[in-house]
């Protein structure tokens, strides 16, 4: 969402970035960034933005949805589902078997969360006004 948070991803790695905020367009712009499309797609924001989700994609990827967001006033347009060859897959919740492999995998590979701020229980109505500003990259903690 700005180009700020861009080059800090860039700084963690990232290969490729686009800023949607300036570009509504962004699926295409994936595209050309990469030449083919992207392999995963993780869509949080829901049908609102599946369509440039869609366009993002390389042929036979996969879009996996953790967010729903609001409802868009139009359905999808589905560009390229078919054509594509795409699969979707969405995330809601899983088992506690499932929650403590996911804990195991994160402990051996050594993946570090990012922390953006910590607030106390006492500041939770901050913290929440904090993550409504979406200017954060990482985590927002509430300590309790």
């Amino acid at each position: 969402s700005s180009d700020v948070k861009l080059e800090l991803m860039k700084s963690f790695g990232a290969d490729i970035t686009v800023n949607y905020r300036r570009n509504p367009n962004w699926g295409e712009e994936v595209m050309a960034k990469t030449g083919t499309g992207a392999t995963i797609v993780l869509e949080n924001v829901g049908r609102r933005t599946l369509d440039q989700s869609m366009l993002a994609c390389d042929n036979n990827a996969m879009i996996v949805m953790i967010g729903t967001g609001r409802l868009p006033d139009q359905l999808p347009k589905m560009p390229g589902f078919y054509i594509k060859n795409l699969a979707m897959k969405a995330i809601s919740n899983g088992s506690r078997t499932m929650l403590e492999d996911m804990i195991r995998g994160v402990a051996a590979s050594g993946i570090q969360a990012i922390v953006e701020h910590t607030f106390d229980f006492t500041a939770a109505v901050e913290a929440f006004r904090f993550m409504a500003r979406s200017s954060h990259v990482g985590k927002v903690v509430v300590r309790h």
